[in-house]
């Protein structure tokens, strides 16, 4: 389903997600630094966590088989923290301003805390499906979310996200 690469600390890392599974190669050799299994419904690569140049970066992996998101350290894939969300993940997670920002296939966005994994707040949209990627407006204070519904919502950042706007009418299909 393709590959991205991430900096883990000098070394050249490559991950690909194809099969179920997801695996880290170094990116010179080629060879398989580690893998695991996180289901064929998985069509989300890892994303980084920790800031750019981090001594051990720290990935976040999406495993449709739990429905949860883990948290691996990218040279040696030891898992940091696991966070069941007990819906489907579709799409990828948004990381910004030290917030993990994840649509869930059932009507939510969580924010996660990046260090710990732990919930911290939970945005209901009904019982649609979020299968699109969160994103920020330049400022940095506003998320917009696509619904299943051909509606874009409008969340403001700042102490507890909240849904500030009637959803706009975007004619898309999910």
């Amino acid at each position: 389903k393709g590959g991205g690469g991430a900096a883990a600390g000098d070394a050249n890392v490559q991950f690909v997600l194809a099969g179920g599974g997801v695996s880290a190669h170094d990116g010179n050799t080629g060879k398989v630094l580690w893998s695991m299994v996180v289901g064929r419904d998985t069509n989300v690569l890892p994303i980084t966590i920790t800031a750019p140049g981090a001594p051990d970066p720290v990935l976040l992996v999406t495993d449709a088989r739990h429905d949860e998101l883990v948290a691996v350290q990218a040279k040696t894939g030891k898992v940091v923290w696991r966070q069941p969300l007990g819906e489907p993940i579709e799409a990828a997670a948004l990381v910004h301003r030290g917030k993990i920002y994840q649509p869930g296939g059932k009507g939510s966005l969580f924010v996660i805390d990046p260090n710990s994994g732990r919930i911290e707040g939970r945005l209901k949209f009904g019982e649609q499906r979020l299968a699109t990627t969160p994103a920020a407006d330049m400022a940095g204070t506003h998320l917009f979310l696509l619904g299943e519904q051909y509606l874009l919502y409008t969340i403001t950042l700042g102490g507890t996200p909240k849904c500030e706007t009637v959803p706009y009418y975007t004619s898309h299909r999910p």
